[in-house]
C-alpha cells in the first residue's frame, strides 16, 4: 500500500504510456494532466505529455495528407522517435508498424529506400513468413538490391531455412555489400564474420568458413573483391572436376586481386578439411 501512495504519479504515468501504446491520445492525456495538476513540472509526466503530442500530431498529420505521402510521413516520425526498451515502448512501435501496414495494404510494391516496405515491416513484426513474401515480390521489381535480399535471407533464417538463406546473405553482399543493414542481421555467426573480415570479403570467408556457399556473382559493377570472389568460384568448380590448367589459372588471378584473401585460402587447402558448399 505505501508503494502505491508514494508512487501515484508513476503508476499512472505507467498507464499513460499503455493508452499512447495503442494511440489513445485522450486517455494519455487525462492520465498525465492528472500528475501534472497536483505536480506541476513533474519531468517524467511532462515528458510523456511531449510523446502524447508529438505522436497525435503525427497521427493526424498523416490523416490529412495523401496515401503515399501520408505512410512517409509517419515513418519518418518514427525514425526519429526515441522508442525506448520499455513493454509500452515496444508495443507503441508495434502499433504505429501495423497502423502502417494498413496504410500499404493496397500498395503492395511501395518502397521507399531504404528500408520503407511491407516485407521490412513484417520482419519488424517477427512474422517471418509474410516478410518473406513480400520481399521476395519487391525484390522481382528491384533484384539489385543488396539490402532487401540480406532482409530476405533473414526472414528465411528465422523460419529455418538455413541453406536458403545462406545463399541469399551471399548474394546480398556480392550485389552491394556496403548497402546491407550489417548491424541488424539476425544470423548472429554471419553478423560475426562481417564484422571480421569486412562486407566486401565476408562472401569469400564465409565459404572456408563453412557459412555461405558459392554462388555466381551476377552484378554489374565488379569490384576487385567481386573478381576475386568470381576466381575463387572457377578456382574450386575446376578442383572439384579435377581440371588443374583452369584451377591454376584461376587461383593465380586470385592472388593478383587479393594476396592477403589467397593466403588465407592456401591455409584452408592445406588444412583439407574445408567444406565443398557449392550452390
Amino acid at each position: 500500500m505505501q508503494l502505491n501512495l508514494f508512487q501515484w504519479d508513476l503508476i499512472e504515468i505507467g498507464r499513460a504510456m499503455e493508452s499512447l501504446a495503442i494511440l489513445d491520445f485522450a486517455g494519455a492525456r487525462q492520465r498525465l494532466q492528472k500528475v501534472l495538476n497536483v505536480l506541476p513540472g513533474h519531468r517524467e509526466a511532462s515528458r510523456a505529455m511531449r510523446d502524447v503530442q508529438f505522436w497525435e500530431d503525427g497521427v493526424n498529420e498523416s490523416d490529412e495528407l495523401d496515401p503515399e505521402p501520408a505512410i512517409g510521413h509517419l515513418w519518418d516520425r518514427m525514425l526519429v522517435f526515441p522508442f525506448g526498451n520499455t513493454e509500452s515502448c515496444k508495443i507503441l512501435r508495434r502499433t504505429l508498424i501495423g497502423r502502417l501496414l494498413v496504410m500499404m495494404q493496397c500498395r503492395e510494391g511501395f518502397y521507399i529506400p531504404p528500408d520503407l516496405c511491407r516485407g521490412f515491416l513484417y520482419l519488424q513484426l517477427e512474422d517471418y513468413a509474410a516478410a518473406t513474401t513480400e520481399l521476395q515480390l519487391l525484390l522481382e521489381r528491384v533484384p539489385d538490391n543488396g539490402r532487401l535480399r540480406a532482409y530476405l535471407a533473414d526472414a528465411l533464417w528465422m523460419q529455418g531455412k538455413k541453406k536458403a538463406a545462406a545463399e541469399m546473405y551471399a548474394a546480398a553482399l556480392l550485389i552491394s555489400p556496403q548497402s546491407v543493414n550489417t548491424a541488424a542481421l539476425r544470423n548472429p555467426q554471419v553478423a560475426g564474420l562481417v564484422r571480421e573480415h569486412g562486407p566486401e570479403r565476408a562472401p569469400m570467408y564465409g565459404y572456408m568458413t563453412g557459412l555461405l556457399p558459392l554462388v555466381v556473382p551476377c552484378v554489374e559493377t565488379a569490384t576487385r573483391e567481386v573478381r576475386a570472389y568470381a576466381c575463387l568460384v572457377a578456382a574450386e568448380r575446376a578442383r572439384l572436376r579435377n581440371d588443374y590448367q583452369v584451377m591454376i589459372a584461376a587461383r593465380r588471378d586470385f592472388r593478383e586481386l587479393v594476396p592477403a584473401v589467397f593466403q588465407d585460402y592456401l591455409d584452408w587447402l592445406a588444412i583439407g578439411t574445408g567444406p565443398h558448399f557449392l550452390s
